[in-house]
């Protein structure tokens, strides 16, 4: 999948509202994993998401995703929400 699209959909999922199922890859494991998210914020090379694996908020690189499947579920983000981790968006 091109990057290009997976970024279209990664926007158009925030915008919407709607979970993803993204395939993920992580160097500290060197391995990839299918998991559903939730995107709480886009930032220039990273997402902040729910993820429903982990059962918590954790921070994606954008790079790292090889494919975006968008799903019907739709969800919110918490009121008042901030995000745990400090991502500089430069």
């Amino acid at each position: 999948m091109k990057k290009s699209e997976i970024v279209n959909l990664l926007k158009k999922a925030f915008e919407h509202k709607k979970s993803l199922k993204i395939t993920y890859y992580s160097p500290h494991n060197n391995e990839h994993t299918t998991r559903v998210i939730d995107v709480y914020k886009i930032w220039k090379s990273a997402i902040t998401a729910f993820c429903h694996l982990r059962n918590e908020e954790r921070t994606f690189v954008i790079a790292r995703i090889s494919s975006v499947t968008l799903l019907k579920t739709r969800y919110k983000i918490p009121r008042g929400w901030q995000p745990q981790s400090i991502i500089l968006d430069k």
